[in-house]
């Protein structure tokens, strides 16, 4: 009894002193701790300052691109038959309709508007991604903890069969042989979860992984995700690839208003005509004159009818597009729903299980054989391990319905995985 308790104790303190080292190692090499809303706000900004299409809407800024309403001047000049003294000059005047110029603003505004949603869109798959990394961070640094306890269970169970092999007790050699592949296969996973939580985070701080740690202060619970879920109005009217479909069709619009404005201008030009010949008073030397367009041609027909045909399949597309987004949104949602099933059922069933409390009671039997409360151990990790699982496919679910909703772009920006929902700092 006295021995049992005594490995129980050892081995309960070498646990508890490995994972505080873990977890705190980042105060004995200086580090210092950024959280995630932190994390965050430094990505952005500095995503911000790489913007693809900036110069394409520097440039429509910073020049006028609007349609003028002089729109040429032409200088014509003849003279009357041989005589040069009897020279004519004829100035030109074509202008731009309020019509066509309206068009034209519209036109410029879409195309616009088309850069900075490309942007939004650029920004919002920068935040599905990252906030998916910070997801696997988070949920790597526990499985890795999981694992480092069934590592040490494995290990102080190779200790009591070599104890029992050397004492010539009964001896399983079956189990011997099991408990060292088992070893195996938890060694090679915790090198691979490793390897994948250094690469983590290298992604998420880049040069900055020996001076930073990332903390996770206030994350976010599955209570508080599923009350967001549940409260929020999940759509994708505020996705970027929305109001892309909707610029798109107020071009194609534009467009074909332009087309029509232009087929029905039936002002070709404003003439001022002067003749330079001395024999006439000089009010007689300036004349007007116009010309005039014979509307609807058949080419101009044709113009019409094609940008029409592009409206309506600009129309046609957003409608597809939308009710795509929305299929994919509910499906996502009704994903995690089954998610929310699942962790509740499994919920229940640990509460049931009474693991804990079972293992509290054999603790305290006398001599009991350490290798069946290390066989419970087991089988309580295993029940977390499962629950780190659900756990983190409803949180990965959870930022791609955020993403497919287009809420993690929405202005003012958050920290979706902060329990507060923290502003993010610009």
């Amino acid at each position: 009894m006295g021995r049992n308790k005594s490995f129980h104790i050892i081995f309960r303190v070498t646990v508890t002193i490995f994972l505080l080292l873990n977890q705190c190692s980042f105060c004995l090499t200086g580090q210092t701790s950024i959280n995630t809303t932190e994390l965050l706000s430094q990505i952005i900004k500095k995503h911000t300052d790489e913007l693809p299409y900036a110069d394409n809407l520097s440039f429509i800024q910073n020049n006028k691109q609007g349609m003028p309403l002089l729109d040429e001047i032409s200088l014509r000049t003849e003279s009357d038959e041989t005589d040069f003294e009897l020279q004519r000059y004829q100035v030109r005047f074509k202008f731009n309709t309020i019509k066509e110029r309206q068009a034209t603003d519209q036109i410029i505004e879409s195309k616009k508007s088309q850069y900075e949603i490309r942007q939004n869109s650029y920004l919002l798959n920068i935040l599905e991604e990252k906030n998916t990394d910070i997801v696997k961070f988070y949920f790597t640094k526990k499985e890795i903890q999981l694992q480092t306890e069934e590592l040490l269970l494995l290990q102080d169970k190779k200790m009591i069969y070599r104890k029992l092999m050397d004492t010539g007790s009964d001896f399983d050699v079956d189990k011997w042989l099991s408990n060292e592949k088992n070893l195996l296969e938890i060694t090679t996973r915790l090198i691979k979860n490793k390897s994948l939580l250094s690469d983590l985070k290298y992604r998420l701080l880049e040069n900055d992984t020996i001076n930073k740690t990332i903390q996770f202060e206030d994350w976010l619970s599955v209570y508080n995700l599923r009350i967001l879920v549940n409260d929020s109005s999940i759509s994708g009217n505020i996705h970027p690839s929305y109001a892309m479909n909707i610029a798109k069709e107020e071009t194609a619009a534009a467009e074909y208003d332009l087309r029509k404005s232009q087929a029905k201008n039936w002002l070709d030009f404003l003439q001022l005509e002067y003749k330079g010949n001395d024999k006439l008073p000089v009010k007689n030397e300036f004349s007007l004159g116009m010309g005039i367009i014979i509307p609807f041609k058949a080419s101009k027909r044709v113009s019409i009818n094609n940008a029409y045909l592009a409206h309506i399949k600009s129309k046609y597309e957003t409608q597809i597009q939308n009710e795509k987004t929305e299929k994919r949104l509910y499906e996502t949602y009704a994903k995690l729903n089954r998610l929310f099933i699942e962790y509740d059922l499994f919920q229940e069933f640990i509460a049931k299980q009474k693991i804990h409390e079972t293992y509290n009671i054999y603790l305290k039997a006398p001599s009991l054989s350490p290798l069946f409360l290390i066989n419970i151990k087991q089988v309580i990790i295993s029940q977390k391990k499962k629950n780190i699982m659900i756990e983190k496919e409803i949180y990965l679910t959870y930022i791609k319905l955020l993403s497919q909703s287009g809420i993690l772009i929405q202005i003012p920006l958050r920290d979706y995985l902060n329990n507060n929902f923290s502003l993010i700092n610009l």
